[in-house]
C-alpha cells in the first residue's frame, strides 16, 4: 500500500489536497461539483424531520433519535430537516448541528429546508447540513429566542469552526451571523466570478 507522497514521487499523483476546498481550487472548479452521491446513482431512501418552535434538549433528542432509528431500520440516505424555529438553546443547537455534520457524507445527504424562519441558534442547525434551501421570504439568522451576547458569540466561534471543517466549508460567514462584531470580506479568485467570504482570522 502506497502513501500519497510516495504516489506523487512515482508520478501517479500530481497534487495532494488536504480538503475538498483545496482540491476544488487546484482543479479550478466550485467545491459543490465534488459532492459525493450517497445513492450511488440508485434510489434515495428519505426521511423528513421537523424542528419547529423553541429549540430544547427534548426536541433535539427526538430528532436525533428519529434519524438514528431510520438509519438503522431503512438505511436512510437522505435527511430533510424542515426548520421553522427562532432557536432558543444555543447549546442544544450546537449538539444537533454536530450530529448532522457528523453523518457520513458518502452515505447520507442532509438538506435543511426553511419555509419561514431559522433565526438565532436555529440557523446553526441549517448551516450544518450539506445544503440549505430557503424560501424567498424566509429568514435565516438574525436575532432569535435566545439572547446571544458577545461572550456567547465568541464562545460559539470554535464549535462553528469545527462544524464548518467537517462540512469542508468556510466558517467566517456563519460565525458572523452570531457575532456582529466579526468583520467579513469578500475575496474573488482572479479570473473568475467565484467569491468566498472570510474574516481576517480565517
Amino acid at each position: 500500500r502506497f502513501r500519497g507522497d510516495e504516489l506523487r514521487q512515482l508520478g501517479f499523483v500530481s497534487y495532494l489536497a488536504g480538503s475538498r476546498e483545496e482540491l476544488a481550487a487546484a482543479l479550478k472548479i466550485p467545491a459543490q461539483q465534488l459532492e459525493l452521491d450517497p445513492s450511488l446513482g440508485g434510489n434515495w431512501r428519505p426521511i423528513r424531520v421537523d424542528l419547529t418552535g423553541v429549540v430544547t434538549a427534548q426536541a433535539v433528542d427526538r430528532l436525533m433519535r428519529a434519524i438514528q432509528q431510520q438509519r438503522e431500520a431503512r438505511d436512510v440516505n437522505f435527511v430533510c430537516v424542515q426548520i421553522d424555529s427562532a432557536g432558543g438553546s444555543p447549546r442544544d443547537s450546537v449538539r444537533l448541528a454536530n450530529f448532522l455534520a457528523g453523518l457520513d457524507q458518502s452515505r447520507v445527504r442532509t438538506v435543511a429546508y426553511i419555509p419561514q424562519q431559522a433565526r438565532g441558534d436555529a440557523a446553526m442547525v441549517a448551516l450544518a447540513c450539506d445544503h440549505t434551501v430557503v424560501h424567498p421570504n424566509a429568514i435565516l439568522g438574525g436575532s432569535g429566542a435566545a439572547t446571544i451576547d458577545q461572550t456567547m458569540a465568541t464562545d460559539l466561534r470554535e464549535p462553528i469552526r469545527q462544524i464548518a471543517q467537517r462540512k469542508s466549508r468556510d466558517w467566517s460567514l456563519v460565525a458572523a451571523m452570531f457575532d456582529p462584531q466579526l468583520q467579513v470580506h469578500a475575496y474573488r479568485r482572479e479570473g473568475t466570478d467565484e467569491a468566498i467570504y472570510l474574516s481576517p482570522e480565517e
